[in-house]
């Protein structure tokens, strides 16, 4: 895995780890009922298909239901939109992963700015 700067050894328990945690997410997720919510964003999205705010929390929410394929579809357009915007990098790096393209994936987290530190501040 040269291209993203992370040993095969390192990916591999990088992945094991994440897995575990989407999977805790997406039970979480499962059990809360999103059709409404969902059917918030349709209408923004009829309006304006290029509508990055609406692609992405479509694609969050389609990712913690294990609609990889169409979570994939939604972030893809919001990055085209915002591809400065680490979270939706993040959020198409794991549809990426989650459909099997695991180098684009990896890719695309190695070209996350962590000098942002959005956390930092509460510590």
């Amino acid at each position: 895995m040269d291209d993203c700067g992370l040993s095969d050894f390192d990916l591999v328990g990088w992945l094991v780890t994440m897995a575990t945690a989407v999977a805790l997410i997406v039970a979480v997720r499962r059990a809360v009922d999103l059709d409404d919510i969902v059917g918030g964003y349709e209408p923004a999205l009829a309006l304006n298909p290029q509508n990055a705010a609406a692609n992405r929390r479509l694609g969050q929410i389609e990712l913690s239901l294990a609609k990889y394929e169409d979570a994939l579809d939604h972030l893809t357009a919001a990055f085209e939109r915002t591809p400065w915007d680490n979270v939706t990098r993040q959020m198409l790096g794991e549809a990426y992963i989650a459909n099997g393209r695991i180098k684009e994936g990896a890719a695309l987290w190695s070209g996350i700015n962590t000098m942002e530190r959005h956390l930092s501040r509460y510590k």
